[in-house]
């Protein structure tokens, strides 16, 4: 079976918690994951980092064109921190985004500069190195504001309801200008004449 500290892809659930929402889940944090995640060296959840994170999200939102009226009600949904069953990161609840505590025991990457995707590029770094070992936390939030912005569940991309450790998904039209943006100089170190 999977234990908590698994490494192996986690599931959004596609009916929770419309279909079932068991009143300890959304209690207070007084739960034993909360003292686990402050002896394991995990970093608490801060309001401010979480509202970083939604920010550099809805900012990758407004790059894929949604409008301004869309982005704002991204910026307004609220983040809750709790201790969400095993093999759960996130949800997107009527009245809030609610976010495991501890990635599912495995930790969660919280990237200082969200901004850009560098630690994903530089696989050889210190940051790096954490950012492949943990499931990226701007990528979760990015999936369940998708819910908000009316996004259902896809196969691949940012709407999948898999995600492996040190993997960051982006909005759609950014992660298919990402894959142009890869080849733009192509030609060039080729030596192609344009």
């Amino acid at each position: 079976g999977r234990t908590r500290a698994s490494t192996t892809q986690q599931s959004y659930a596609g009916n929770f918690p419309r279909d079932w929402i068991p009143a300890a889940l959304l209690a207070g944090n007084d739960s034993p994951a909360l003292a686990a995640s402050l002896t394991s060296g995990q970093q608490l959840l801060s309001a401010e980092t979480l509202r970083g994170l939604q920010d550099a999200a809805v900012d990758r939102f407004e790059e894929a064109g949604l409008s301004e009226t869309e982005l704002d009600s991204l910026r307004s949904v609220e983040i809750q921190v709790q201790d969400l069953p095993d093999g759960y990161l996130g949800l997107a609840t009527d009245d809030a985004i609610i976010i495991d505590i501890d990635a599912s025991g495995v930790g969660w990457f919280i990237d200082d500069t969200p901004r850009d995707d560098f630690e994903f590029a530089m696989l050889e770094q210190s940051v790096a190195a954490r950012a492949r070992s943990r499931f990226d936390l701007l990528t979760v939030i990015a999936h369940e504001l998708g819910h908000y912005a009316g996004l259902s569940h896809d196969d691949v991309g940012l709407m999948s309801e898999r995600l492996n450790p040190g993997e960051r998904r982006l909005s759609p039209a950014v992660d298919i200008d990402d894959q142009f943006a890869a080849f733009a100089g192509l030609d060039d170190l080729l030596g192609f004449a344009s």
